[in-house]
């Protein structure tokens, strides 16, 4: 069986990534592992966030469009009843001349 050869990158005090060109050891995986955890609950915790804040979102669109249709329904009415008023004025002054 032939072995696994990975370079691992470490952190020196200044926060720089140098390569390591030996076998990782139990406790470099376990450190890449435990990093990766953690930037999965990050990612896990901005996730809900953003789903949180969608649905917000969503219902705010509802309460718009319910809004805008009563608007757009209150417009077609009235100017159904100004058409209609208006051909009884037509009516009117057609009889009154």
């Amino acid at each position: 069986m032939k072995a696994i050869r990975i370079s691992v990158m470490t952190l020196d005090h200044k926060g720089t990534q140098t390569p390591q060109n030996h076998e990782p050891t139990l406790h470099d995986v376990i450190g890449i592992l435990n990093t990766m955890n953690t930037r999965m609950d990050g990612t896990d915790i901005q996730l809900s966030s953003m789903n949180q804040a969608l649905g917000a979102v969503k219902d705010t669109l509802g309460e718009m469009q319910e809004e805008l249709t009563s608007a757009l329904f209150a417009l077609d009415t009235d100017s159904i009843k100004l058409l209609n008023h208006e051909k009884r004025i037509r009516r009117l002054e057609k009889s009154a001349a």
